[in-house]
């Protein structure tokens, strides 16, 4: 008998892009036979996974598969539907592990779970312990559900946020760090409020919130770079898989640490005493000439306009 989970799905709940990594092939169809809701809380929302062989481990390449299935998901969403990415893994040992995982930053929010290996059990007990181990996958599961309101909650639909800067161009040596360690600790820790409190109080100090003139609150970069909040201006920066776009550019445009970006958020940014640089790093690395010679807008994934 399969293992069924007791789940009530909360009302304040954010449709959650749902990928568990690292599974042997009999676990992956085991949860495939079982409904959806039991780990996404919608039956129409299927969660990502791909069985594995024996040794049951992390190679290279294996994260193309879960970044293509989550862009063919966004496609197909409106960008106005607020959509959080959740990856639960196997902490399997080996240098792929972490090279697999961290193709999941900065969008995902992400915790590990102990590796199983259903080849080392007696036949008797094989169907029992694999049903618990699902259980503990499916508990886990919820836990990072969890973590991805919360993240909602703290962004709070404006997305104005040091957690929202765009990588490439927000030059920091601080901005990298903190994003890194609130993705590497948010899924697993005791107390996600803390942690994400603490990032942004961090990134608060290195690059505060400023206000010249009246005019709408920006952050500065180390070059000073002002990253303004647009208002209630919006511009379309989440792109489908067209043209030189990778799944990352869409994904990285939809989610941030698991929550739901809005996808027509960015940045207007300018120099208060000089003329914009004449590019620009776009979302996949490409130099981009800014369309305005007043402003550049640049939006959390890197998408320039």
């Amino acid at each position: 008998m399969l293992y069924k989970a007791s789940y009530k799905p909360k009302l304040e709940s954010v449709q959650t892009i749902v990928c568990v990594a690292g599974l042997p092939h009999e676990v992956a169809e085991a949860i495939r036979s079982m409904s959806p809701a039991i780990f996404t809380g919608d039956k129409t929302n299927l969660p990502i996974l791909r069985g594995i062989k024996q040794p049951y481990t992390f190679r290279q390449g294996m994260s193309d598969y879960y970044l293509s299935e989550i862009a063919k998901r966004l496609e197909l969403l409106r960008t106005t539907e607020d959509v959080g990415v959740a990856l639960a893994y196997a902490n399997s040992p080996g240098p792929d592990t972490e090279s697999f995982v961290n193709a999941f930053f900065p969008y995902a929010v992400v915790a590990p779970f102990e590796p199983f290996d259903p080849d080392s059990l007696d036949e008797r007990f094989r169907c029992n312990a694999r049903n618990l181990f699902i259980g503990s996958v499916q508990d886990l599961v919820s836990k990072l559900r969890d973590r991805v309101s919360l993240v909602r909650d703290t962004l709070s639909g404006q997305n104005f946020s040091p957690l929202t800067l765009p990588l490439r161009n927000f030059r920091s040596d601080m901005l990298q760090p903190a994003l890194k360690e609130i993705f590497e600790t948010l899924g697993s820790c005791e107390n996600p409020r803390q942690v994400l409190d603490d990032g942004i109080s961090s990134l608060k100090r290195a690059h505060p919130v400023a206000r010249q003139g009246g005019q709408l609150a920006y952050f500065s970069d180390d070059r000073e770079l002002r990253f303004r909040s647009p208002g209630k201006n919006r511009h379309g920066m989440a792109r489908a898989l067209a043209e030189s776009h990778q799944p990352s550019c869409l994904i990285n445009a939809r989610a941030r640490l698991g929550g739901p970006l809005d996808a027509h958020f960015h940045y207007d940014c300018d120099y208060a005493r000089r003329d914009l640089d004449g590019s620009y790093p776009n979302c996949h690395g490409t130099a981009c000439k800014p369309s305005k010679r007043t402003h550049v807008n640049i939006a959390p994934n890197d998408s320039i306009h």
